[in-house]
């Protein structure tokens, strides 16, 4: 039993040990946007989760029931719902001076507020705790609705805010993040709002400790990445009819085409103007001894620039 015990609580050391990898790669970044701080506490949050997971699992082998443990959990998990909203909402609108995001924002902690207040001093929310075969679920009170709801109801408005801001923000790289976010939460939505559903209906026999470690640790490393990284890959590229792919298959058969043939070519300016060609813009090839060699694509402007000196 101890040694299966062991094993199952294996997924929640290895998140928490990646998260704390995270939190060094961003300390090293030197990142303070409103974004990062908002992501370090939910990194934060996640990470007191495994670690009260891993001591429920220590306790259960013990033979002692984790009601402080499970209590904990739920409780970050309620918080960790919360930041999530607030760090989606910051992928989908920058500006938190804005009426409308500070009245949802303020709705959504105060929801989270009176869930915890319910969870910690009342048996509303969870009446008690029960074991399973390796773990522990919840007896759910009268109001555990409200937990339910709350969970839906982020887990509904975080798709909907990231898809919004996949195709409405104002520029390339906002989409790009928002893109990456989307594509980060899926797992952890599903993990999350599948756990919930089959406990609602009665269904015990799925057990989310070994999945919902990894589901986080995953969206925690692409969230990492779109928030602290300035040169984004674009996930459009790997869906096989997207646009984005078509547009770039084609300008990578471009360059290609343009790198066998250079070799072939005349003379420099022939080789410029295969270039505007290839990459549908001006292009102008200066030097040091002449301000501009060569000029193509409607760069005849570009022959009055005086070069730079040091």
């Amino acid at each position: 039993m101890e040694l299966v015990t062991v094993a199952i609580s294996l997924p929640a050391v290895f998140a928490l040990a990646f998260k704390a990898g995270i939190f060094a790669y961003i300390r090293l970044l030197h990142v303070h946007s409103p974004q990062a701080r908002i992501y370090l506490y939910f990194l934060f949050v996640l990470a007191v989760q495994n670690i009260v997971e891993i001591s429920h699992f220590y306790n259960l082998a013990r033979g002692v029931m984790p009601h402080f443990e499970i209590t904990a959990f739920y409780a970050f998990g309620i918080l960790a719902l919360a930041l999530f909203f607030h760090l989606s909402l910051s992928f989908a609108s920058s500006d938190f001076a804005n009426i409308k995001a500070r009245l949802v924002l303020a709705f959504v902690y105060l929801y989270a507020i009176i869930l915890e207040v319910l969870l910690i001093f009342t048996p509303w929310l969870i009446s008690d705790f029960t074991r399973m075969t390796y773990t522990v679920t919840r007896v759910p009170g009268p109001l555990y609705s409200a937990f339910e709801v709350f969970a839906f109801s982020i887990s509904l408005g975080v798709i909907c805010l990231l898809a919004y801001a996949a195709t409405r923000q104002d520029t390339t790289q906002k989409r790009l993040k928002a893109k990456l976010m989307l594509a980060a939460i899926i797992p952890m939505i599903l993990v999350v709002t599948g756990v919930l559903a089959l406990l609602h209906f009665g269904v015990k026999r799925f057990n989310a400790s070994l999945i919902y470690p990894f589901a986080t640790t995953y969206f925690l490393s692409v969230t990492a990445y779109a928030i602290h990284q300035h040169r984004l890959f674009d996930i459009g590229f790997l869906v096989p009819w997207s646009k984005v792919r078509k547009r770039k298959t084609a300008f990578y058969g471009r360059i290609r085409a343009m790198i066998a043939e250079i070799a072939d070519l005349g003379s420099v300016r022939e080789a410029v103007h295969r270039l505007a060609d290839t990459l549908r813009c001006p292009v102008a090839l200066v030097s040091t001894g002449k301000p501009v060699l060569a000029v193509a694509g409607g760069a005849l402007l570009w022959a009055g620039f005086a070069l730079c000196r040091r």
